[in-house]
């Protein structure tokens, strides 16, 4: 998806706009709402008939039409004329409501408030950290059941939260497992672990954040990436393999270099098994 919007607006747009689109794709990645690719491959191929005005009208229309599309199926209604793509990218990372350390101060926020506009501003606040009245003239409606259905989301993460403690621990120790294995070079998910990036952390996000590092990687370096990523990701050990492999096919052309990306891979996996038995 990064892909297209990439051939069709990158050096079209303001940066300040191109990034904004970006999070914008990035936090409809996270909710799976993806139907407008198809879409904007068809714009690709017409992209050479249309000004450049008309091009970034086109492509933020389709964007913005997932965006309608996603906020209706929540039965959320947002003023679209009142907020920034930043603003409203992040917005809907809150809305994700994917487990949080913030999940026990969202929740009270829901319990507590009596205006249905005021606790939704108030509940993405604690994700974004901006202040709620930021969100008030955006907001313009939301049903009481999706309201229902967000505070038994978060009693759910939190009744999850000791399991996922222990997942978050035993993720930080193969990280660690697998950096004494490569030595002094930081993977990209250690980086991004000592960056302050979370265990738990979308992996396609996470590609694509660094994909134009990990296509200049060599086999065994781009594997060793990749599982790092799918590490910090918390994907569970028997699920890693398929996880990194599914990456490498979308990153690497060459069959010969998929084998040996996927020679490492395997090698790097025992090693990791045999660490995981001794911590048993």
């Amino acid at each position: 998806m990064f892909d297209e919007i990439a051939t069709l607006l990158q050096d079209r747009v303001d940066p300040v706009v191109w990034e904004g689109l970006l999070d914008l794709t990035r936090a409809l990645e996270q909710h799976q709402a993806i139907l407008y690719k198809e879409q904007l491959h068809h714009l690709i191929m017409d992209a050479n008939n249309l000004d450049t005005t008309a091009l970034v009208d086109r492509v933020i229309a389709i964007i913005y039409g997932q965006v309608t599309a996603l906020l209706g199926q929540m039965k959320i209604e947002l003023d679209l004329d009142q907020v920034t793509h930043q603003t409203l990218a992040a917005i809907l990372n809150a809305l994700t409501f994917a487990p949080n350390d913030q999940d026990e101060y969202a929740l009270s926020a829901l319990q507590q408030g009596d205006d249905p506009l005021e606790i939704l501003a108030e509940v993405v606040s604690v994700y974004t950290g901006a202040d709620p009245i930021e969100y008030l003239p955006v907001i313009t409606s939301v049903a009481m059941t999706t309201l229902q259905s967000i505070e038994s989301t978060l009693q759910r993460n939190l009744s999850y939260n000791e399991e996922s403690q222990s997942g978050v621990q035993e993720a930080v120790l193969l990280l660690n497992r697998q950096q004494q294995l490569i030595g002094t070079a930081l993977t990209v998910g250690m980086e991004s672990l000592q960056a302050g990036v979370p265990i738990g952390t979308d992996t396609t996000t996470m590609v694509e954040q660094h994909r134009e590092i990990l296509v200049t990687m060599s086999a065994d370096t781009l594997a060793d990436a990749l599982l790092s990523i799918a590490l910090l990701g918390n994907i569970p050990h028997d699920a890693l393999e398929d996880e990194v492999m599914h990456f490498v096919e979308s990153i690497v052309d060459d069959p010969l270099g998929i084998q040996k990306t996927y020679k490492r891979l395997k090698v790097r996996l025992s090693a990791l098994k045999d660490a995981t038995h001794e911590q048993v």
